[in-house]
């Protein structure tokens, strides 16, 4: 018996892409739900500077009076200078643009300065 040729139907090809576009419909909510993705929220880039940023990584959390306000995305070393206590790493920061229903430049003034502290035991 000779092999048959089997072609995709009309209505095949419509079940398959409803399923692919529920997956990700599905895939988008839950990630969204989660806080960790959203592609359509805009970010307010900062850059902070430190003598030492051991324990620093992208990734990592950025809190404002302990809560969540955004994370670092990049962390690179600063060319050498003439000032040995000077800021030898640069951390690029993504802070949400709202914290608490207000502009984040309402909340993170200008003269501000960044801090790096480690959880505790207790998770703070």
């Amino acid at each position: 018996m000779p092999p048959s040729k089997k072609t995709i139907g009309l209505s095949e090809l419509r079940v398959g892409l409803f399923v692919v576009i529920a997956i990700a419909i599905l895939i988008f909510l839950i990630l969204n739900a989660s806080g960790d993705i959203n592609p359509f929220a805009r970010k307010l880039h900062l850059r902070a500077r430190f003598a030492n940023a051991d324990g620093l990584r992208a990734g990592s959390e950025v809190r404002l009076a302990g809560v969540r306000v955004g994370k670092v995305e990049e962390i690179k070393l600063l060319p050498p200078s003439d000032d040995p206590n000077g800021p030898k790493v640069e951390a690029r920061l993504a802070i949400d643009n709202t914290i608490d229903g207000r502009p984040a430049s309402e909340r993170i003034r200008s003269d501000s300065t960044a801090t790096l502290g480690s959880p505790s035991l207790l998770g703070n």
